[in-house]
């Protein structure tokens, strides 16, 4: 998990992580990413939404 979520950033890419992630914690910030637990599909649902409606990262 923790390439995934490194290369990710590093390309720019905001980052939608689950709670259990541990890299997340010291990767992510309020700016780059979202969190939600890995039980909840709605929460989910409700941040991929989110990254779609806030749209591409500007450069």
């Amino acid at each position: 998990m923790l390439l995934g979520v490194d290369e990710a950033l590093g390309f720019g890419t905001r980052v939608i992580a689950t709670l259990e992630v541990v890299a997340a914690d010291d990767l992510c910030t309020e700016a780059t990413d979202r969190r939600c637990l890995a039980v909840d599909p709605p929460a989910l649902a409700f941040a991929m939404l989110a990254e779609y409606r806030q749209g591409p990262p500007r450069a």
